[in-house]
């Protein structure tokens, strides 16, 4: 895959879920003469690919993770962006962690332990993975 700047479509997680179940429905509602009708037909269906990127770590409080959760405990905890392709243009659903000392900061009452990233966990190198650079 060759270097490209995509338009960034940039939305929550349930708008993205929400967005992709309602491209989903037709298909869904189709009976299956529909399906091979559309299959003969050329018309293309986007098949989509979800990867979920690795944005950094963490550990939270027990009672941050769980509902009633022990406060005394620690979780693991990893922070994701999620990188949706198939369609006209690549998707990124949270753009992830821009600054982790500040993140830090918001979250220290969450945070046993903080949040660390590697060079190879930001936003702009996950992306680079496939190809790809923000505008």
């Amino acid at each position: 895959m060759k270097n490209r700047k995509p338009k960034f479509h940039r939305m929550g997680l349930l708008a993205a879920i929400a967005t992709l179940t309602t491209l989903s429905l037709p298909l869904i509602a189709a009976e299956r003469n529909q399906l091979s009708s559309l299959s003969d037909s050329n018309k293309k269906v986007p098949t989509y690919r979800i990867y979920p990127l690795r944005n950094g770590i963490c550990k939270i409080a027990g009672n941050h993770a769980f509902h009633n959760g022990n406060p005394d405990e620690a979780y693991d905890f990893a922070l994701y962006l999620w990188l949706i392709l198939g369609g006209d243009s690549p998707i990124l659903v949270d753009a992830g962690l821009t600054d982790v000392a500040e993140m830090n900061r918001g979250a220290a009452h969450v945070l046993r332990e903080p949040i660390t990233q590697t060079e190879n966990e930001s936003c702009r190198a996950q992306l680079r993975k496939f190809g790809l650079t923000p505008e």
